[in-house]
């Protein structure tokens, strides 16, 4: 074999997994623009252009840890806080998760690099990834950190030393300021470590613990204002499979509440089907893996990884602590594309298997009905600026005025005008103080944006954005 063939041969795993993360980049990057922000993404707008102590302030009254606002506002010093600028920081991680899980299963699967390059794949073209990869949110700066605290922590188990136990342990921190479910997750890690070491290394868990300490007066002040999330329903053990189906091939972002499955563009496949036959395949998979004890401590990382923080979610509603939402448990959905793609490269030695079944779930892929998303309050805000710039402007829902606040920005001479309960203090929102509230209409020139015209006889329509009205006095 030639020089420039044996180097061919070296530098193709290498120049395929930049093209799965290229691809990556392109999927999550083209519909950046198609959307809206929805609420959850205004709030993060609204909160990082504040300033340092301002923003602090705001995330302790929210419900969420400040990391991923931190980085986010950092980001904005240089990319600016456009709705593009903030969305790409999510981007930005998501391919670089794409290459971490290359790394992962790189380091264990040292002998072929194709089952790497195809956990890759997978995650460059995984609808759940490529959506949450787009959200101005904490998700893809969730899903990056797990992923880097797998390949850390069974780092150090290959070979131990102090440097990666205190990396570690600096990750477990990260994580648990990133999103509340982070605990579980660092908990499950923490399992997983004693069960291998049969000890705690304390060095490990130095760093989280101070930090989990100093940042715990800010957390009790975040439970005791909010309580649990009551907009999330009680889930069982029968809604796993969807949960599974949601993981591999995607929810509608955007949405209100908790998002449902998505669907598929022929009439044969359903998403009740193909989450069944997708449980029967795992369950048979973990019994060929254990009938051939083919279970090694990566794999049943993987698999515990995934399992632990969907039981410990569903447990947790016997506390009525009511968090199982699939994009708060998207570690789950990481360590399961993680574990399958493992799984099936331990069932032959030529991983027959394994490229039948991404070529398949490149079809089911290909199969799912994308959502379709109209802009909505950038519209709303362009009309307002056309209208009448300098009028006063009355939102009529909270929502809505979180939303105009993003869109025309705090210069605006925006207001809450509750039009459900005209009288009621705006209490518990982070983002509303009290002279953002008006309690009667003002006699100067007003625009209203409000979702049902009739409530206000003595102004008139003059121009319509789906369910919301312009009106003007």
């Amino acid at each position: 074999m030639s020089k420039i063939s044996l180097k061919i041969k070296s530098l193709w795993p290498s120049l395929a997994v930049l093209a799965t993360m290229a691809l990556g980049a392109i999927l999550r990057a083209v519909p950046l623009m198609h959307r809206d922000f929805w609420y959850d993404e205004a709030f993060t707008g609204v909160t990082v252009r504040q300033t340092w102590g301002q923003m602090m302030s705001i995330i302790v009254h929210d419900v969420h840890p400040p990391l991923y606002y931190i980085l986010l506002k950092l980001w904005t010093l240089i990319a600016t806080s456009s709705p593009l600028a903030i969305r790409s920081f999510s981007v930005i991680l998501s391919v670089a998760t794409i290459g971490l899980v290359y790394v992962a299963l790189r380091q264990w699967c040292p002998k072929s690099p194709l089952p790497a390059i195809l956990g890759s794949l997978v995650m460059a073209i995984n609808p759940f990834f490529i959506n949450y990869g787009q959200e101005a949110r904490m998700y893809a700066l969730f899903a990056f950190l797990l992923a880097l605290t797998a390949i850390v922590i069974t780092k150090s188990w290959a070979k131990p030393s102090t440097k990666l136990n205190l990396i570690y342990g600096c990750l477990l921190l990260a994580l648990m300021l990133t999103h509340y479910l982070g605990f579980v997750f660092a908990l499950a890690f923490v399992i997983a470590d004693i069960i291998k070491h049969r000890r705690i290394i304390w060095q490990s868990y130095i760093i989280p613990l101070l930090g989990g300490l100093a940042w715990l007066p800010s957390f009790h002040a975040q439970v005791s204002g909010h309580g649990s999330l009551g907009w999330v329903p009680n889930s069982t053990f029968d809604h796993l499979p969807t949960t599974l189906h949601i993981f591999l091939f995607g929810a509608p972002v955007g949405v209100a509440g908790v998002p449902p499955a998505l669907g598929y563009r022929f009439a044969f496949l359903s998403v009740a089907s193909v989450s069944i036959i997708l449980v029967i395949l795992i369950t048979t998979l973990v019994v060929i893996i254990t009938l051939r004890k083919k279970w090694d401590a990566n794999l049943t990382l993987t698999a515990f990884m995934t399992v632990f923080p969907l039981l410990a979610a569903l447990a947790l509603q016997l506390i009525h602590v009511q968090l199982f939402v699939e994009r708060f448990l998207t570690g789950s959905g990481l360590f399961l594309v993680l574990f399958l793609i493992l799984a099936l490269s331990r069932l032959d030695n030529k991983f027959a298997v394994l490229k039948i079944t991404v070529g398949v779930y490149i079809l089911l892929v290909l199969a799912i009905k994308p959502n379709t998303y109209t802009p909505h309050f950038s519209t709303l805000a362009n009309k307002i600026n056309q209208l009448a710039p300098h009028s006063e402007v009355l939102a009529t829902d909270p929502f809505d005025f979180i939303l105009l606040n993003f869109y025309l920005g705090e210069s605006s001479n925006l207001h809450l005008y509750n039009a459900s309960d005209v009288n009621q203090h705006i209490d518990g929102w982070a983002l509303i103080y009290g002279q953002d509230q008006v309690f009667a209409l003002p006699a100067g020139p007003t625009i209203i944006a409000a979702h049902n015209s009739t409530s206000f006889p003595s102004h008139h329509i003059t121009g319509t954005v789906d369910d919301i009205s312009l009106l003007q006095n």
